[in-house]
């Protein structure tokens, strides 16, 4: 007959059964750590969705100081948690002194293993002997590590460049010189004042510092963040890390990379928030030795927590959420850059290694581009006022019904320097007053305009029909009257602060002679004048991208809201051009192109086209769309003698240029020397924006370069998605889908998670 089972048999067979469930019992008990992304619950009920990502947003600090919007629980983690405060609402950490210092070593060359890392060792030591120190590195392009061999450590600039001297002897050409920082904590202690509590903890403590509540958020540096934070004291200072889900994490990177402000298209948002998720996916515990993942700079992605945030990129990460780009069943590399300069190139051109198929040299074009055409009946006017140029002006009163001159042809121009009559002032006057919707004043007897029209007459008469005597009477200093006329014959009359109004206004034109005795103001004097306070009274434009037309059909972007009008056949058409504005019969667009409009009753009745490149280019509209930078030949050898000891520079030489024509490998020619440089160095060397370049020299008189002037486009290393081309195919109506399989060829869009 079996024994009974007992209630300790029992549970012991049901936890020999069922093991994870002793690891809850032990973790629930005990209280220890657990491992980040094995628990959706991170810490004693705090819920952070898997997968969770650790982002550096503090490093080598000697005080962070950290707040909470409603309360924050801090923790001292050792072996187990310590519950340092509740619900405190500041923290103030002060770390090691750390003075820093700096050492230089020389590298030789890389590997892709350590071993054959070694094997370099062996054989660098017999050509030139010396203390050689392998060190892992990350490969940006293929996403793993690589191992950098380098000669050192050495004190100075100066030793390093005689021993890289040493190695281009003996035949080793490709060595450059890499400068580390290098941290002496001066004091091993760390202390951290909770609210009014002064705590003092051992050299490299961890705290946990946690939302007291779900609706709480932390703040460090003025900016608000979403997730924990985790304060470390490390040799090097403090180290305050971001511990958070990776959709939020995202939502704190896309506007950083792309600003939603000045890039509004959802769908190049969306590409952004794809390739964006896909490189920190990838990338998780790439800095794992440190501590966290990755950096909250560009040198990983630019994160700006929950101060960065915008609804259009919160949009864009949450209608792509979990998706990445994959490649043969892997999530891709999935590099980008600001501004291709219109054309992105081989990674590995750039980088260096094997190819990879989805970071190909790629045209920032759209091939199949439509090309938009506005055109109008309007012959255009060339009207001006003596040396100035009305025709703006008086296109505005011409859209607005306050004047016809639709008949008129070269002769407008003579007729609008004439002397204006008594009959013609009321009758623009009136009509201006019924489009500013103003009521008619009582008119005083002297105001009444009357021949000749003196600049005196009109301006009383204006002011009085527009009720505007309580602004002159009130608005303006006598002393200010004084000055505005200073220039006019005396006595001219008691009541000068009318005219004296307008010109301070920026109303009335200062043309030649307007202050000379006699003089009677001209019709076009009136209408500018006119025009003037018609804009400023009652705006009519209206700034806006254009995006499509279709017949007479336009679609805008106004405040990130697309609207559709109807061209009038008879628009006033303009186009800004070196900072002049012409008249136009016809306008051609592409999509994106900056417009201010006039639109009445749904109808645009005026446009002017702002300046835009000549160029069909996606990326056209960044500001770095084209750069030009002027270096003298001083400047110029003092960057490059940080990485190679060729003294004075006298020339460059371009050796080898990628697809997209940027530089591949340059020759720096020096008075001590000669350099090659290969692949992103050469714009980390000469300090440019992109190395899509043209040099140009100016020559001195004895026969020198005295300076070197680069002409380029892009910014950026030029390599996979280009981030404003990305925005100029959305502007056209492309999907993200199209974005991305544009950029990143042969790739498809999955499930990260």
């Amino acid at each position: 007959m079996k024994k009974p089972k007992t209630w300790k048999s029992r549970i012991k067979r049901y936890l020999i059964k069922y093991p994870f469930v002793l690891f809850i019992l032990l973790f629930f008990f005990a209280a220890r750590p657990v491992k980040f992304g094995e628990e959706k619950s991170f810490f004693h009920g705090y819920a952070i969705a898997q997968p969770v990502i650790r982002v550096a947003i503090g490093r080598q600090l000697s005080e962070a100081r950290i707040t909470a919007s409603s309360g924050m629980k801090v923790y001292e983690v050792n072996h187990q948690y310590r519950l340092l405060a509740a619900e405190a609402s500041e923290i103030l950490g002060r770390g090691e002194k750390v003075q820093l210092s700096e050492k230089f070593l020389v590298q030789a060359a890389q590997a892709e293993s350590r071993q054959e890392a070694e094997k370099l060792v062996r054989d660098l030591s017999k050509k030139v002997p010396g203390r050689i120190v392998v060190v892992e590195d990350f490969d940006r392009l293929r996403g793993r590590r690589f191992f950098s061999v380098r000669y050192g450590d050495f004190l100075t600039r100066g030793e390093a460049l005689a021993w890289l001297k040493t190695l281009n002897q003996a035949g080793i050409t490709e060595a450059w010189i890499v400068r580390e920082e290098v941290a002496r904590p001066e004091k091993n202690a760390f202390w951290a004042l909770v609210d009014d509590q002064l705590l003092h903890f051992a050299a490299k403590t961890t705290l946990y510092i946690i939302p007291a509540n779900e609706w709480s958020y932390l703040t460090f540096n003025g900016t608000a963040y979403r997730g924990m934070f985790i304060l470390q004291s490390q040799s090097a200072g403090l180290q305050v890390i971001n511990v958070l889900n990776l959709e939020d994490y995202l939502k704190g990177v896309v506007p950083m990379e792309l600003s939603p402000r000045q890039f509004g298209e959802l769908e190049a948002l969306k590409a952004q928030a794809v390739a964006a998720r896909t490189y920190a996916f990838r990338n998780l515990g790439l800095m794992a030795a440190e501590g966290f993942d990755l950096n909250a700079t560009p040198e990983h992605q630019a994160y700006g927590g929950m101060s960065a945030e915008h609804p259009l990129s919160n949009q864009a990460v949450d209608a792509t959420k979990s998706e990445g780009l994959f490649y043969r069943g892997q999530p891709i590399n999935a590099l980008y850059t600001s501004t291709c300069g219109g054309m992105t190139e081989e990674g590995s051109a750039v980088f260096g290694g094997s190819d990879l198929p989805y970071l190909k040299a790629t045209e920032c074009v759209e091939e199949r581009l439509p090309e938009y055409r506005l055109e109008t009946s309007r012959q255009p006017l060339h009207l001006s006022l003596g040396p100035r140029d009305i025709t703006k002006e008086i296109s505005w009163l011409m859209a607005a019904g306050i004047v016809n001159f639709d008949s008129w042809a070269a002769s407008l121009s003579v007729y609008l320097n004439e002397p204006a009559q008594p009959d013609e002032l009321t009758t623009w006057v009136e009509a201006t007053g019924r489009y500013l919707s103003r009521q008619a004043h009582p008119i005083n007897p002297l105001s009444l305009p009357a021949e000749p029209l003196t600049p005196l007459i009109f301006g009383r008469y204006l002011i009085d029909y527009l009720g505007w005597r309580e602004r002159s009477q009130n608005l303006l200093l006598e002393s200010e009257v004084n000055y505005l006329l200073r220039d006019f014959s005396r006595p001219l009359s008691k009541d000068l602060r009318p005219l004296a109004f307008l010109i301070r206004e920026g109303f009335l034109p200062s043309t030649p002679g307007l202050a000379e005795p006699g003089k009677v103001m001209t019709r076009g004097e009136i209408l500018f004048t006119l025009a003037r306070i018609m804009q400023k009274e009652k705006p009519a434009f209206r700034s806006a991208k254009f995006k499509a037309k279709t017949g007479p059909e336009l679609k805008l972007e106004v405040e990130n809201e697309t609207l559709t009008f109807t061209l009038s056949p008879q628009a006033f058409l303009f186009r800004e051009m070196g900072g002049e504005v012409s008249p136009a019969s016809s306008l051609s667009l592409l999509g994106g192109e900056d417009v201010v409009f006039w639109a009445r009753d749904g109808e645009v009745v005026w446009l002017e086209l702002q300046p835009t490149p000549s160029t069909n280019v996606l990326d056209r509209n960044s500001a770095y769309s084209q750069w030009q930078v002027r270096l003298s030949r001083e400047e110029l050898s003092r960057r490059v003698n940080e990485y190679y000891p060729v003294g004075e520079v006298e020339d460059l030489r371009v050796l080898r240029r990628g697809q997209s024509h940027r530089v591949l490998e340059m020759e720096i020619i020096g008075q001590a020397g000669k350099a090659v440089v290969r692949g992103l160095r050469v714009r980390w060397v000469l300090g440019l924006r992109d190395t899509l370049f043209a040099v140009d020299r100016e020559w001195e008189g004895n026969g020198q370069v005295g300076y070197f002037v680069f002409t380029g486009r892009g910014w950026g290393h030029g390599v996979g998605l280009c981030q404003v081309g990305a925005y100029g195919l959305a502007q056209r109506g492309a999907t993200y889908r199209h974005i991305l399989n544009k950029y990143y060829p042969g790739t498809k869009i999955g499930k990260l998670y």
